[in-house]
């Protein structure tokens, strides 16, 4: 009898969820994050958060540009184990590990954890959080390719260095902007 009821107890477990339920944060990384125009470099194991922006800011307003453009400058990007080279108002360059593992869900409030599962999102993705209650997550991967407002961009694996190669380049029309140097 006692063996009956361990098989069933066993049973129930199984069938009716074993899963542990993960406590929601305080804050979600992606749909309480601030909004940002630009896409943005997500580590899925901290939290931590990039935002690739390659245009000038607007001086008030949230997650729009600046009316004036400067290019003509480089800054080095690095982030955890992506690292490249980003050239004002042009583009961003980023060398990202082959392989990425983990995703610590605990950050992540139960809606975000799902998107992140749905696209079998690991390590690092690129994240839209132009409007972050909605957030738009992209897997980095070989031969992922995407467009956000004035960005496109590419993920191709590089066949001399064995990484992968991250180009997003600005496609902002810049007829009706002041551009400086």
């Amino acid at each position: 009898m006692k063996r009956l009821i361990v098989m069933m107890a066993l049973f129930l477990l199984l069938f009716t969820g074993c899963k542990s339920d993960i406590p929601e944060p305080a804050e979600c990384v992606l749909c309480d994050a601030f909004p940002r125009h630009a896409p943005c470099l997500v580590d899925l194991n901290t939290g931590e958060l990039r935002e690739l922006a390659i245009y000038q800011p607007h001086h008030t307003k949230v997650a729009e540009l600046s009316d004036e453009q400067y290019g003509g400058y480089m800054s080095l990007v690095s982030f955890g184990d992506i690292s490249g080279i980003l050239l004002g108002a042009d583009r961003v360059e980023l060398d990202a590990p082959a392989k990425m593992t983990g995703m610590l869900d605990g950050i992540f409030c139960n809606e975000c954890r799902k998107l992140l599962r749905d696209n079998k999102c690991q390590g690092y993705i690129l994240a839209d959080l132009r409007t972050p209650e909605t957030p738009a997550v992209w897997r980095i991967k070989d031969g992922t390719s995407f467009s956000v407002r004035c960005y496109d961009l590419e993920i191709s694996k590089s066949d001399e260095t064995d990484k992968l190669k991250i180009v997003m380049t600005g496609t902002l029309d810049i007829d009706n902007l002041k551009m400086g140097d």
